[in-house]
């Protein structure tokens, strides 16, 4: 069993507290358990239902341990990786084709899991709706501000002619705004969406 120290609980309730937050404690000092009792408080207030724990491929299966060790009641779902067994003996892991990413978000956003530990590649393949992300760009002033600052070097650019502006730059220049989702809403160079899954159907509510 695993006992949090005192500033462990002191840093989870802050977070908590807040609603978010940083954890910054130094190398040994235990920021794997405290975000692990951040969530679980969390989900025992009820305000975190589809909590995600984002990691390096490499660490998924290390925080599949730390979440079974710390939450053993906890059912947990790895996005990303999975595992099997060597023809010899002993684990091994592979990574998930786009349609069992898509098949494990489909049953984590059923509720079938109680938390979900996601790789940054799996991550970065859900698409956010062009609604949501048009509604955020139009009410955040850094967003606006990003795109006028870029339009302004862009038009300078193009008034110099020292360089051809790209199609994408072009869309920025001419559309502002509009430009700049098209460009947020390209996925990742080689690494398709995954079909069916957007960000506001998963409905993370804890990160």
């Amino acid at each position: 069993r695993t006992t949090p120290h005192p500033w462990q609980l002191v840093g989870a309730r802050r977070v908590l507290a807040r609603r978010g937050g940083l954890v910054a404690f130094d190398v040994g000092v235990g920021k794997t358990l405290t975000g692990l009792l951040t969530l679980a408080m969390a989900r025992q207030e009820g305000w975190a239902r589809r909590p995600v724990l984002l990691v390096p491929r490499s660490l998924l299966w290390k925080w599949e341990a730390d979440v079974h060790n710390c939450l053993p009641d906890y059912s947990c779902i790895v996005i990303g990786s999975s595992r099997g067994k060597k023809r010899g003996g002993g684990d091994t892991t592979r990574t998930d084709s786009v349609d069992v990413q898509a098949a494990k978000w489909t049953a984590f956003q059923a509720g079938l899991h109680d938390v979900a530990i996601c790789s940054y590649e799996s991550f970065g393949r859900i698409q956010v709706r062009a609604s949501s992300l048009r509604e955020y760009a139009a009410s955040t002033e850094a967003v606006l501000r990003e795109v006028k600052l870029k339009q302004d070097a862009l038009r300078e650019q193009d008034k110099k002619g020292k360089k051809e502006l790209s199609e994408r730059e072009r869309a920025i220049l001419t559309h502002g705004v509009e430009g700049w989702l098209s460009e947020k809403l390209e996925p990742p160079k080689g690494q398709p969406y995954l079909p069916g899954i957007t960000w506001e159907d998963v409905g993370v509510d804890l990160l």
